[in-house]
Formats: structure tokens, sequence, C-alpha cells
């Protein structure tokens, strides 16, 4: 299953009942490999820091970003942008509207892979 799949899967999950989900990714050589789910709680999910993700990700693989479902919107919150600062690393917040995946981005290197 790609990884797009494996997003609206999770955000669909979200949706029906509150719970949000993060996926972590890691990349070493244009290659992606996500990491997860990390379950979360009802409209919120924590996600450790970046020393942290970078145990989580195989040798040789830097965590470059974290994509994580929202129910009803797929916007960035202010915790999703401060994340994304301080960390250095690309966030994504999902959501299914109408059957499609949506996706918000604060960086380029995750839109890539999901395809926006």
């Amino acid at each position: 299953m790609d990884l797009k799949k494996i997003v609206k899967v999770l955000a669909e999950k979200t949706k029906e009942d509150g719970d949000e989900y993060a996926i972590i990714i890691c990349k070493e050589d244009g290659k992606f490999i996500p990491i997860g789910p990390i379950k979360g709680e009802h409209g919120t999910v924590s996600v450790p820091r970046r020393s942290r993700l970078e145990e989580l990700c195989p040798r040789d693989m830097k965590p470059v970003g974290v994509i994580h479902t929202h129910r009803y919107t797929p916007e960035l919150s202010l915790n999703d942008i401060l994340y994304s600062v301080l960390e250095k690393m690309d966030v994504c917040a999902c959501t299914v509207e109408n059957g499609k995946l949506e996706c918000r981005c604060s960086g380029k290197e995750l839109k890539k892979i999901l395809g926006d």
C-alpha cells in the first residue's frame, strides 16, 4: 500500500472517531520510508522531538517530516507550524473530504510524496 493510501485510511478513521494519527517520514538518497502510525487521542496526537525521531528512523536515514490527520480540516494548526519551525521538519495535516484526501503542508518535501 502506498503512503497516500495509508494516510487516507488513517484520515477516514479520524473522521469517524476523532482520534488523530501521525506518520513519521524518514529519507535517504531520495527514498522515503514511513514509520508508524502513532495513535493519538480525540483531536490530538503527540509527536516526539526530532532527536527521538532520529532513533526511530532506519539506519542512515533522517526524519524529514510528519504527516498527521485532522478530523474536520486539513489546515495547519499553530502547534503544527511551531513544531515545523522548531524541529526544522515538514508537517502535513490531512483529512478526507467527499472521499478525497486533502492535505496542507508546511514545506515542499512532503507535498511531493503526497501528490499535492
